[in-house]
């Protein structure tokens, strides 16, 4: 049996034990998405083979981390985490919606400060920057979506 259906049957045997939105919640179900991408880099990077036995261990322990009170329930995220800021740091992979999420922020702020400028320019400050806002907003989240395109063709998207 593949070590990818392996750890799902084992989430699916497991998840029985505990609630359903505690799966969620605590980021078991994120094994199944963070699996293949270590798997991708385990040749190269040793800690992604580690990683892998990690995914593993937890994929059939994580009902008794859940189960143990708030303590096991932090140390099973912390284990996720780790693996998430390896990928992240090390292989530069990045979660879905995180680029758009920063485009809209930052053409938020640029929106205002350009609807402040024109603001004062035009006399009408509060129009200005309500409609340069918006424009800042769509247009930086229009370029965070086509950022995360280029990097879901290179793979690099969780």
């Amino acid at each position: 049996m593949d070590i990818t259906e392996e750890i799902k049957d084992n989430i699916e045997r497991n998840s029985k034990e505990v609630y359903k939105r505690d799966i969620m919640f605590y980021g078991v179900i994120d094994l199944i998405k963070l699996l293949p991408l270590c798997k991708e880099q385990e040749c190269d990077c040793k800690i992604c083979s580690e990683n892998i036995k990690k995914i593993e261990t937890l994929s059939k322990e994580f009902p008794s981390y859940i189960k143990s009170g708030r303590l096991g329930k932090r140390k099973l995220e912390d284990q996720i985490n780790d693996i998430r800021t390896h990928l992240v740091k090390q292989h530069g992979y990045i979660a879905k919606g995180i680029i758009p999420s920063i485009g809209a922020i930052l053409g938020i702020l640029g929106g205002t400060i350009l609807g402040l400028a024109i603001g004062f320019i035009s006399g009408n400050i509060k129009i200005s920057i309500l409609i340069c806002w918006t424009l800042g907003l769509v247009l930086g989240y229009t370029f965070g979506k086509h950022f995360e395109k280029k990097k879901e063709e290179q793979n690099k998207i969780f």
